[in-house]
């Protein structure tokens, strides 16, 4: 069987386009990764980004926002995507993200014999433009979001809860290191947050304890970081992060929500998520909140002392390694590919 798997950027897609391409030629199929943003002109990857971002963070203007999404995403690109795919000559065209199915949906719609659509979501939040998509099957991260994807417009029949796909590498568990003292890992790219939760931190931690700042993208950040703790030889600031981060084998604090936290869950790294003013958008909440998977705090506060918390208990850090183990499928690309293969046999489409 001959499969595409299409992604957008630099976004948990590509990392789960990756795993699924990694699977699907474990059990002899030929599988190609893309990045359809290389087929979208720069005006259209511009206007993507920015209704990405105020879909996920301004949920008052979603309804507004579906039709101008799938104008950037959808039009710009999908006429060279439906040459690519053409050419091809595949059997199933799978999108691990919002912006590549809708490019990939538009590009369908002018072929003579179009490949079977699979959509993977690897958010933990549902998308309100999920409605818009027509899929032949949707994998979901987990069975407890089915509900939010039938009440956002999903056919019941066609949802699949698999899990999010992450490479078999990533399983490699996280070990903490209490011997060289606690080390606290801080991804940021909001500078009022970054700073009061390492405030917060310093004003507690020991002194054989250390902050790693993760600045992301944000040159001006740490330049920022870097001044303000320039004398406390207890924090490193680095711009960009390290993946997996999980090799420092620390507490990880996201104040920005990163496409790789799957797989630090299936590494079982302590993570505490911060969706406090400047931190993760609240749609991802529901999910780690009920799952237990990572700590949820909505203060700076509470992020440093949940952060302590872990680092000093093990007893909690095994209470959220166990809770992590039943919210995340670390098999997850293999199930899928398994699954659709067996489906295309089914209809005699391998």
């Amino acid at each position: 069987m001959r499969v595409i798997v299409l992604c957008y950027g630099d976004s948990e897609g590509r990392y789960a386009s990756e795993a699924l391409a990694e699977s699907f030629r474990s059990f002899g199929s030929q599988c190609t990764t893309v990045d359809v943003s290389a087929f979208s002109s720069r005006i259209g990857q511009a206007i993507e980004r920015t209704v990405s971002f105020a879909v996920s963070m301004m949920n008052l203007f979603r309804l507004r926002l579906r039709g101008a999404s799938l104008g950037a995403a959808g039009l710009s690109g999908s006429g060279h995507l439906r040459s690519f795919v053409e050419s091809a000559v595949c059997d199933v065209v799978i999108t691990a993200d919002i912006p590549s199915a809708f490019m990939y949906m538009r590009a369908r719609r002018g072929m003579l014999r179009a490949p079977a659509h699979y959509f993977v979501s690897v958010d933990h939040s549902v998308d309100p433009r999920i409605n818009m998509l027509r899929a032949d099957r949707y994998f979901i991260p987990h069975s407890s979001m089915k509900r939010d994807f039938i009440e956002a417009g999903v056919p019941a029949e066609r949802l699949c809860a698999y899990g999010i796909p992450v490479t078999v590498s990533s399983s490699v568990r996280t070990e903490m290191r209490p011997r060289d003292g606690a080390l606290y890992l801080l991804v940021t790219e909001g500078k009022k947050a970054c700073f009061r939760i390492a405030d917060a931190l310093l004003s507690e931690m020991q002194s054989q304890d250390r902050l790693k700042i993760f600045c992301k993208d944000s040159r001006r950040l740490c330049s920022a970081a870097a001044r303000k703790y320039r004398g406390d030889g207890r924090v490193t600031v680095e711009l960009g992060i390290g993946n997996p981060i999980s090799r420092y084998g620390g507490v990880l604090i996201l104040v920005s929500y990163c496409p790789w936290v799957t797989a630090e869950m299936v590494r079982n790294t302590p993570i505490v998520l911060y969706f406090g003013v400047g931190g993760i958008g609240r749609e991802y909440a529901s999910f780690f909140r009920a799952s237990g998977a990572a700590a949820c705090v909505f203060s700076a506060s509470g992020a440093a002392g949940r952060a302590l918390g872990l680092s000093s208990s093990p007893e909690l850090r095994e209470r959220m390694y166990c809770r992590q183990r039943l919210a995340v499928n670390q098999h997850a690309s293999e199930d899928i590919a398994r699954g659709i293969i067996q489906s295309r046999e089914l209809l005699g489409g391998a």
